[in-house]
C-alpha cells in the first residue's frame, strides 16, 4: 500500500460508526448460524379488517414469456436466477420481485405465481444472490404485498416466505446501516404484521426497535432522508407508506401495541418527507439527480402523494407564490423566480459514516426553464466499479468548479469516499434590498415570498456558500459560490480564495462545468456569448468573464443503462473569480 493509498483509507474508515466495525468483524469471522427450515404448514396469516389500499404501482418489469426488463436492459431466466453474465444490480432486481406489483400484473397473474414457484425451486436456503439481506428484504415485502392484496400465495410459498424472514432476522445489515438496515426493518415489520405466530411477533418487535433507533437518524428535521439522495428519499417515503398501509389493515381489536406503535412511527414523518420531495422535484415531475439518483427506480412525488392521500395522510399545502425554499437540515435550496426553477446543492455529501451514494458535487445545481430542464446533472447509469462510475461521481461531471483537476471529495471505488468537502458560510436572502436571512424552523421547509414589484438595483434573491474540499491542497483553497437573480437573469459568481489571503495564480485545469439537457443545442455567439437553442428558438444566452469557453459533446445519464448525447460547457478560470450570467428574458 502506497502512502497516498494509506491516507485515503484512513479518511475513509475513520468516520465509520462503531456498530459498522463490530458487525463487519462479526460477520467476517464467526460462522453463520444455522436456521431451522421446518415450518408448520400452513402458517397463519394475521386477520385483516380490509384489503390494503392499492400500493404504489411499480414500472412494468416482467414483459411476459419469461422476459424481464431491469435498469433499461432486457434478459430472461435461460441461465437461471444467478446468471454470471448479468450485472449484479440487474440480478438484485430480478430477486426483488417488484414486478409482483407492476401496473400490468393482472394480465401476467398466472405467470407471476409460477415465477414464485420457480424461485423457490431454484434458490435453496442461503444460496445465491437472492439470499443476500437487501434483495431478501425487498422480496419479503413484495410477496407480502402480493398476498395482502388478495392474490394467490400457496401454502408452500407461505412456508418459504416464513423461512426467508427467519433467515433475514439473523443477518440484519448493521455493518452497513442506512437504507439497507431500514429495508431489513421494514421486512421484519411487514412480516410481523402479516403472520400470526409468536415468532412473527418477535420479528415485529425487532423491526420496531430498529425503527425507533433509525427514524430519528434517517428522517431529518426538514423532512429529508439523511443519505441526501432524492431517489433514496423517494424509496424511504414509499417504505413508510407501505408500513402504514399494512398496519392499517390489521384488525383494530387484534392490533398489538407494537403494531400500533409501528403505525404511529411510520405516519409521523410523512407530511414533511413528502413536502421535501415536492421541493426537490422539477416542473417535469422528476427528481433532482443529486448524488446517486436515476429516473425510473423510485416512484415520483405525484405517485407517492396520491398513495398518501388514499391512506388519509394530509399533505402540506403548496405556497402558490414564487419562493425561495430552504431545506436547511439537508442543505438544499429551491428557487422559483420568473419562468425558472433552480435547485441548489449547498449540502454535505451525506452522513460521514455512510457516504456510499455520495458524489463529489458540492455547490452544484440544476435548472429548469418554462417547465423543461435546462441544466442537468451527469446522472447515474451504473453502480459497477470502473471508469464510468468514477466519472459520474467526479466533480467534473457536475455543475460546479473543478480546481486543478481535483475532486472536491475523494470518491473512489464504487461507494467509497476518503477526504470529503464540507459546506460552510451558507447565506440565503429572499428579498431585494433587504438583509433578512432565510431561517428554518427545523420542522419543515421554509418558503420566503419574492417581491412582485419592479426590479431594484439588487437581485430578488441570493444564495451563497463555500466548501472546504480543496482546503487540503497547497494554498488551502476555498471555493465560494454565489447564485443570485431576478425574473430574467441568473448570475453565478465563483471565487477561489486562499485561506492565507493570497491571490491564486495557479489555475491550470481549473474550470466550471455546465451540462445541458439533451434536447438543447449550444453554440458560440458574438463576443464570446454562448447561445442555447431549443429547436430554432433561443431560450437562453450565457456570458462569462473567464477564458474562451469550450463546448464539448458529452452525455446525460437520466437512468441506469441510459446514455443520451448532450452538450457540455466548460468555462476555464482566467482569474480567481469567474462570473457566469444566464439571460432568459427576450432571449430570441
Amino acid at each position: 500500500m502506497t502512502p497516498s493509498q494509506a491516507v485515503r483509507l484512513f479518511h475513509t474508515v475513520r468516520h465509520l460508526h462503531p456498530a459498522q466495525v463490530l458487525y463487519r468483524a462479526k460477520y467476517g469471522l464467526l460462522p453463520r448460524a444455522r436456521i431451522n427450515q421446518h415450518v408448520d404448514v400452513p402458517v397463519r396469516a394475521n386477520s385483516r379488517e380490509a384489503v390494503p389500499v392499492p400500493f404504489a404501482a411499480a414500472p412494468d418489469e416482467y414483459l411476459g414469456d419469461g422476459r424481464f426488463r431491469f435498469l433499461n436492459q432486457e434478459g430472461d431466466l435461460a441461465d437461471g436466477w444467478n446468471a454470471p453474465h448479468h450485472a449484479r444490480l440487474w440480478l438484485y432486481n430480478l430477486h426483488y420481485f417488484n414486478y409482483l406489483n407492476q401496473a400490468t400484473r393482472e394480465q401476467h397473474a398466472r405467470a407471476l405465481v409460477l415465477l414464485i414457484d420457480r424461485w423457490i425451486e431454484a434458490n435453496p436456503v442461503g444460496v445465491g444472490t437472492g439470499w443476500e439481506p437487501y434483495p431478501l428484504s425487498l422480496r419479503i415485502v413484495n410477496w407480502i404485498k402480493w398476498a395482502s392484496s388478495g392474490r394467490w400465495l400457496a401454502d408452500h410459498a407461505l412456508a418459504s416466505l416464513y423461512v426467508q424472514v427467519r433467515y433475514l432476522a439473523q443477518r440484519l445489515e448493521y455493518h452497513l446501516l442506512g437504507n439497507h438496515l431500514f429495508a431489513n426493518a421494514k421486512a421484519l415489520v411487514c412480516a410481523g404484521l402479516f403472520f400470526d405466530t409468536p415468532e412473527a411477533s418477535a420479528w415485529l418487535a425487532t423491526g420496531l426497535a430498529i425503527l425507533r433507533r433509525e427514524l430519528p437518524r434517517q428522517a431529518l428535521d426538514d423532512g429529508g432522508h439523511f443519505e441526501l439522495s432524492p431517489m433514496y428519499h423517494s424509496i424511504f417515503v414509499e417504505d413508510l407508506l407501505d408500513i402504514v398501509n399494512l398496519a392499517m389493515g390489521v384488525g383494530v381489536q387484534r392490533r398489538s401495541p407494537d403494531a400500533t406503535a409501528c403505525l404511529a412511527l411510520a405516519r409521523k414523518p410523512l407530511p414533511t418527507a413528502l413536502a421535501w420531495l415536492h421541493a426537490m422535484t422539477h416542473p417535469d415531475g422528476e427528481i433532482a439527480q443529486f448524488n446517486d439518483a436515476a429516473f425510473g427506480i423510485a416512484r415520483t412525488y405525484a405517485e407517492l402523494a396520491g398513495y398518501a392521500e388514499q391512506l388519509g395522510i394530509a399533505l402540506e399545502p403548496a405556497s402558490g407564490t414564487r419562493t425561495l425554499t430552504s431545506l436547511e437540515t439537508s442543505g438544499y435550496v429551491r428557487v422559483e423566480c420568473g419562468d425558472y426553477v433552480a435547485l441548489l446543492d449547498v449540502a454535505r455529501i451525506g452522513p460521514d459514516y455512510l457516504p456510499g451514494h455520495a458524489h463529489a458535487d458540492t455547490l452544484t445545481f440544476e435548472l429548469s426553464l418554462a417547465g423543461r430542464r435546462l441544466i442537468v446533472d451527469a446522472g447515474t447509469s451504473t453502480y459497477a466499479i470502473g471508469a464510468q462510475r468514477m466519472s459520474e461521481r467526479s466533480t467534473a461531471a457536475h455543475n460546479t468548479v473543478t480546481y486543478q483537476s481535483h475532486n472536491s471529495s475523494d470518491v473512489w471505488s464504487a461507494f467509497r469516499v476518503g477526504r470529503r468537502a464540507y459546506p460552510v458560510d451558507c447565506d440565503m436572502r429572499g428579498t431585494a434590498g433587504r438583509s433578512d436571512r432565510v431561517r428554518s424552523s427545523g420542522s419543515s421547509p421554509v418558503a420566503v415570498a419574492l417581491p412582485d414589484g419592479p426590479l431594484h438595483d439588487s437581485a430578488e434573491w441570493s444564495v451563497s456558500a463555500s466548501h472546504t474540499g480543496y482546503a487540503h491542497l497547497p494554498g488551502r483553497v476555498i471555493h465560494r459560490r454565489t447564485w443570485h437573480g431576478d425574473d430574467d437573469t441568473l448570475v453565478i459568481v465563483d471565487r477561489l480564495e486562499s485561506a492565507e489571503g493570497r491571490t491564486l495564480t495557479e489555475l491550470d485545469e481549473t474550470f466550471a462545468t455546465l451540462r445541458f439537457a439533451t434536447h438543447l443545442d449550444v453554440v458560440h455567439g458574438a463576443d464570446g456569448e454562448i447561445i442555447v437553442r431549443d429547436g430554432g428558438d433561443t431560450v437562453c444566452r450565457i456570458t462569462h468573464t473567464g477564458a474562451a469557453a469550450r463546448i464539448v459533446d458529452d452525455f446525460h445519464h437520466p437512468g441506469f443503462g441510459v446514455k443520451l448525447p448532450c452538450k457540455l460547457l466548460r468555462l476555464p478560470f482566467l482569474h480567481a473569480t469567474l462570473v457566469t450570467r444566464f439571460s432568459f428574458g427576450n432571449a430570441a
